[in-house]
């Protein structure tokens, strides 16, 4: 649901920096050998993560959905309030607007749940 979606924890930035730095040593280190550090990352995440587990970001699918389809596609400024972000993702098939919203403390997590539950929208009724 929504709620549940707007309360999922936003993965820390520092995170994201540590393991860039580090595969950045390990290209550094190993003489820019693309495959090798590719072997290693694959090898470090295999436990934990799969291809198949893999989606599209749901706003890159709507994006690439509505243009496949001739769909429009409107994506209002998002709003401030109360140190939140309320943004909007809303797709006129056939002069009918499909549309959600949501709210994070950051705009691009906000946008991305209300992208994913549009998308769940559309494949009830198209």
């Amino acid at each position: 649901s929504e709620k549940d979606l707007v309360e999922e924890p936003a993965c820390p930035k520092v995170l994201g920096d540590i393991v860039e730095s580090c595969v950045a040593a390990v290209l550094l280190d190993s003489g820019f050998n693309l495959n090798y550090v590719w072997t290693l990352v694959l090898m470090l995440l295999e436990p934990v993560l799969s291809f198949s587990d893999m989606h599209m970001n749901p706003m890159r699918e709507i994006r690439e959905l509505c243009q496949c389809h001739e769909l429009e596609l409107g994506l209002p400024e998002p709003m401030k309030a109360d140190g939140e972000y309320h943004v909007k993702v809303e797709v006129n098939i056939n002069s009918q607007v499909i549309s959600s919203a949501a709210a994070n403390r950051n705009s691009k997590v906000a946008r991305k749940f209300a992208a994913q539950e549009t998308l769940s929208k559309l494949k009830v009724i198209w």
